[in-house]
């Protein structure tokens, strides 16, 4: 199969290193671009865009950054967060409009809406096939940057010592800097229970991975948007992030759980590096049997259930 080229280059920008934007800067600055587009609202992404040469600037409509941008989107807080980049893209499609206003009228944040096939984030590709039968097996992404955002390790163990009593065959996934997760659950559960891939795949090659896999369980973080994009059955667990905010699986086969009713939830878009009340009740509330739970569902077809 012949590979379509889609992205010719790739520049990285570390989250809050000036560095980085600079240099992402001096290495764009003598090219005139058709069109930039920016999913971030942060005044320093703005004046990353201020410094290039477009022909057009695509981004959301803010009071202060009319100078910025000559193509300006009003960021709907109805949609879910990848609708709501799809505004971006979609700018002078009429039909797409229609279709956004559509879904917002039509759904809520707080539920786990459907996925329309117009806006499915899988990947279809060949190079993605499974690799022959999945023999009950279970990926697991245990990290997150957002340290509330993890469930806790102690939860994480035991999980897979359900699982593993259940004959399910369970891999660790991540990148390199949860590595040191991946040791603290290996080193509370029997040696062999799980085969540990943290940090040592390339996102290509774990997707490969993800479809090779029946569920995947992930924090609110990178693991469940790949397994959206693999198609594979996710469970989510969700801790000081809500649905409300937009920010979800978009996948058609998700389950969520969560501790419900504490008025703490949401503590902010994003979590945080330590629970701003001491507590993280929010993880440490949930219980490896109500993910146990979660799983064996999404082993049944039809799922798209909050829990």
């Amino acid at each position: 199969m012949q590979n379509l080229r889609l992205v010719d280059r790739v520049l990285e920008v570390e989250k809050g290193n000036s560095r980085s934007y600079r240099d992402v800067k001096r290495q764009l600055q003598n090219t005139h671009l058709e069109l930039i587009v920016c999913a971030h609202e942060s005044v320093r992404s703005a004046l990353l865009v201020f410094g290039l040469r477009a022909d057009a600037k695509r981004g959301y409509a803010k009071f202060w950054n009319h100078l910025v941008f000559n193509q300006r989107v009003r960021r709907d807080l109805r949609l879910p967060e990848a609708l709501r980049q799809l505004q971006l893209i979609g700018f002078a499609d009429p039909r797409l409009r229609q279709d956004l206003e559509n879904y917002a009228h039509n759904n809520s944040l707080a539920t786990l809406g459907p996925v329309p096939t117009w806006a499915s984030m899988q990947v279809v590709d060949q190079s993605l096939a499974s690799g022959g039968q999945k023999s009950l097996r279970i990926g697991i992404f245990p990290g997150s940057v957002w340290a509330t955002k993890r469930w806790t390790v102690e939860g994480f163990a035991e999980l897979i010592r359900k699982l593993t009593q259940q004959g399910f065959n369970v891999v660790l996934m991540g990148s390199p800097a949860e590595e040191s997760i991946g040791a603290e659950i290996a080193g509370l559960v029997p040696p062999g229970s799980f085969e540990n891939l943290i940090g040592r795949h390339s996102l290509w090659d774990t997707l490969q991975e993800i479809r090779n896999c029946n569920v995947i369980v992930s924090n609110d973080s990178g693991g469940q948007h790949l397994a959206a994009v693999a198609g594979v059955a996710t469970v989510a667990i969700f801790g000081p992030t809500v649905l409300s905010l937009g920010y979800r699986p978009w996948n058609p086969q998700t389950s969520v759980v969560e501790v419900v009713g504490l008025s703490c939830r949401p503590c902010g878009l994003h979590g945080h590096k330590v629970c701003p009340i001491g507590t993280h009740d929010c993880m440490k509330g949930i219980s490896a049997e109500q993910v146990m739970v979660a799983v064996q569902k999404a082993l049944q077809p039809g799922l798209s259930t909050n829990h």
